[in-house]
């Protein structure tokens, strides 16, 4: 989960930048169920939460009234909790009415966490979904 603030430095009408400022939220669970054997019934059932600081950037672009384009970058950890994480994402958007815009692109986020666990993962993939304004 991102919780971010945003600041609109450029808003020319076409393209807006925003400088973003914030945390992510990570929680992983570990369960393992063993069944059957000398080991019936044992298992581990484990799980560890972390925030790190991010910094970053949002920007918008209007091609035509209905079509706009999109970039988002973060950066954070910074030893805080993770040693480094970070997530890009680029995609194109539909404006379908006054208020909801439908997207598609691809993101991608990497974690490198080592502090309560070891945590170093990549997800890459496409995004397809609806932003609301209002």
């Amino acid at each position: 989960m991102n919780l971010k603030l945003a600041y609109r430095v450029i808003d020319d009408g076409n393209t807006t930048f925003d400088v973003l400022a914030g945390a992510r939220y990570f929680r992983a669970k570990t369960k393992i169920d063993i069944k059957g054997g000398l080991l019936d019934g044992r298992g581990v059932d484990n799980s560890t939460d972390w925030i790190d600081p991010l910094i970053g950037f949002r920007m918008n672009h209007q091609f035509s009234k209905k079509w706009n384009g999109m970039l988002r970058a973060d950066i954070g950890g910074f030893g805080a909790s993770s040693d480094l994480t970070w997530e890009a994402f680029g995609g194109i958007g539909y404006q379908l009415t006054e208020t909801a815009n439908l997207f598609v692109g691809y993101r991608h986020l990497d974690m490198d966490h080592d502090r309560s666990i070891l945590f170093d993962a990549q997800m890459s993939g496409a995004v397809m979904g609806c932003r609301f304004s209002f």
